[in-house]
């Protein structure tokens, strides 16, 4: 049976270093963790192995991507910062670094000095041991550069939120079933014309309180070569409703919500 996992829950009046142990006792197996600019990874790391929960992977910092594809400093500070992921989860024993190749909109274009960073990077990680796995976000041609020119060592995040508002028609299973090493799971209502605007966008739900089709999803992804954890990247920020619940009622709809996903990939399996 497959594991189970989440990020922890952001916004609740339980600090996230304290949630650990009730996420374990909730059923989950493992959690990711995000090591952005300026955060203590060390007691949200801690939390989770006293908890006796796993790190699968950690998020590293997202927002200054861009920089790589341009000339000057920043982006050989961004290939640094990403460094500093690779070092801790080489001494943690984390397997993998989930990263984007793109930030928001208009990124710069694909470029030579881009692709030579991103190489770079993954022969650094590599030679520490550790997967980078390259997510999905707005459909610029960046993702498919990056994977197409680092070793197969390194492969892909399918973030199927983002796979259902941003490009519905493109099957990344038929592109990098291959590659998978990780997996963002989170429901929305994509971007259709009939949605309410409210409805519309990268909400981030729990499975099931959107419209994402999950048997799909599940001989998709058992189309793949990933057997890892499924693992839940939810916010609260676009749900009245999960803002007025608790953290503990909120992880038990987590796990209600993921382990409903797994028995539909179980039986896709069969």
């Amino acid at each position: 049976m497959r594991k189970i996992g989440t990020a922890p829950i952001w916004a609740t009046t339980v600090p996230m270093e304290e949630q650990f142990p009730f996420l374990k006792e909730v059923g989950f197996d493992c959690v990711m963790l995000s090591y952005f600019v300026g955060d203590d990874i060390a007691p949200l790391y801690n939390g989770a192995i006293k908890a006796g929960l796993e790190v699968c992977n950690i998020h590293g910092p997202i927002s200054t991507v861009n920089s790589v594809w341009a000339e000057g400093i920043d982006g050989d500070d961004y290939i640094e910062i990403q460094k500093e992921r690779i070092n801790f989860c080489h001494s943690a024993g984390i397997p993998t670094v989930v990263l984007h190749t793109t930030f928001l909109k208009n990124p710069p274009p694909v470029s030579d000095i881009g692709i030579e960073r991103h190489k770079r990077l993954c022969d650094y990680a590599e030679n520490k041991g550790v997967h980078l796995a390259f997510e999905n976000v707005e459909p610029y041609p960046h993702l498919d550069a990056v994977i197409k020119n680092v070793s197969d060592f390194h492969g892909f995040c399918w973030d199927v939120g983002h796979n259902n508002v941003y490009a519905p028609t493109t099957d990344y299973m038929a592109k990098y079933a291959d590659r998978l090493t990780a997996v963002h799971i989170h429901d929305n209502h994509g971007a259709a014309w009939y949605s309410a605007p409210e409805m519309r966008g990268d909400k981030h739900w729990i499975p099931f309180d959107g419209s994402i089709d999950w048997e799909k999803y599940a001989e998709k992804l058992n189309s793949s070569v990933y057997d890892g954890p499924l693992t839940l990247e939810i916010s609260l920020g676009a749900s009245e409703e999960y803002k007025k619940m608790t953290f503990e009622e909120l992880a038990v709809k987590y796990h209600k919500g993921v382990s409903k996903l797994r028995e539909i990939v179980e039986k896709s399996s069969e």
